[in-house]
């Protein structure tokens, strides 16, 4: 007997839904399948609550980005309200300890030389929520004011194939606008006084 071939689990959302409202159709009327088990207005039901479950998901989403922007412009418009009046104590007070410790701010330690940099260590390289999207993160390195960001969709052996692709401040970074179903090799390196840091170990992973 001849089975057939579903391959649910690798369809998305989407798909599933177009390809249950297909299997409606056909079954519909159909001469060679008079009764179908269980019947169709199951699967009509269980597509209509799929449908509505997702729209809710993809809903929930957007409305996050949208609270997630407003929160980090928030969150912009009070660093620099505190920079500010850190900016004002330190000239008030003229160094002293005291005072600034009195204002709730914290002195600065006196500057060390830290040598070179360490390779970031532990990179790790996900999915992100949307297509063509990766999320990076690394282990912080002392001493990085930045860090370069490399990708490689060719050979992670061949030097000339790797492109700098990001310089972000914090140990952490959203790769996006990538080709979906392209394989990328990911790495990174620390930048600072004494130059820049030796690479981490690569990454990989298909882009979604």
């Amino acid at each position: 007997m001849k089975r057939i071939n579903l391959a649910l689990r690798n369809m998305s959302i989407p798909v599933k839904l177009d390809f249950a409202k297909r299997i409606n159709t056909m079954l519909t009327g159909n001469p060679n399948f008079t009764t179908p088990d269980p019947p169709l207005t199951d699967l009509v039901t269980a597509k209509t609550e799929a449908e509505t479950a997702h729209n809710d998901v993809l809903l929930a989403r957007s409305e996050a980005k949208h609270k997630t922007a407003v929160m980090s412009q928030k969150e912009d418009d009070l660093d620099l309200i505190i920079t500010q009046l850190a900016n004002y104590v330190e000239n008030k007070s003229n160094g002293d300890i005291a005072k600034i410790e009195s204002a709730g701010f914290t002195p600065a330690a006196t500057p060390q030389h830290i040598g070179d940099l360490i390779a970031p260590a532990d990179l790790a390289v996900t999915s992100g929520d949307d297509a063509g999207e990766l999320d990076c993160s690394w282990n912080p390195v002392i001493g990085a004011k930045s860090y370069v960001v490399q990708t490689n969709i060719v050979d992670p052996l061949a030097e000339v194939s790797w492109k700098d692709t990001l310089n972000p401040t914090k140990s952490k970074c959203d790769l996006k606008n990538l080709s979906s179903g392209t394989r990328y090799w990911i790495r990174v390196a620390g930048v600072g006084a004494s130059g820049r840091s030796g690479w981490s170990d690569v990454a990989t992973k298909i882009a979604p």
